[in-house]
């Protein structure tokens, strides 16, 4: 079977943009089940928030578009620093919405070239993604894999909470 792209077939672009859709929409499942009240909870003790946890996907986002760009690194602190005072659910949406506008817009400007050529902080992500060199295309579908993962773990969350996400209707 040959699984190689021709001319006529999907970019690089396209494919981590639907990578970025794809994570946002498997995130998005869990959005309608999470209140306010919810935010500060965590299965046990120890473990993050489900606050924390957007926290994280969306400093994550911002830290690795920023180091791309070539703008200057953040500490934890800065990053967290304005999410800390996010304390309501839509509030989370409307900031992990305006990070993604802000990581497509850097997408939608980057050439095919750019896109397969090496990323600035390309030894960041080397051992991390397991490549001696990191290209731009590769660490923007990290983001989506790092969506991913937290889409799950807040899907557990609720999960333990008694929300059955079998029950769930499909989008």
């Amino acid at each position: 079977m040959d699984f190689a792209l021709n001319s006529t077939e999907m970019t690089t672009h396209q494919l981590v943009r639907a990578n970025l859709d794809s994570a946002r929409t498997q995130l998005a499942e869990t959005l309608p089940h999470l209140t306010d009240e919810m935010l500060d909870w965590a299965p046990a003790p120890g473990m993050p928030s489900i606050h924390r946890i957007f926290m994280d996907i969306i400093a994550t986002e911002q830290y690795i578009t920023d180091g791309l760009r070539g703008l200057p690194t953040k500490t934890n602190e800065e990053l967290d620093a304005p999410l800390l005072s996010i304390r309501t659910a839509p509030g989370l949406v409307k900031k992990l919405t305006e990070v993604r506008a802000e990581t497509l817009q850097y997408l939608d400007g980057l050439k095919e070239a750019e896109l397969i050529g090496p990323a600035r902080n390309s030894d960041t992500y080397a051992k991390r993604l397991e490549l001696k060199l990191v290209p731009v295309s590769e660490v923007l579908r990290y983001i989506a894999r790092h969506e991913s993962y937290h889409a799950g773990q807040v899907v557990t969350y609720l999960w333990a909470r008694g929300d059955d996400p079998y029950s769930w209707a499909s989008p």
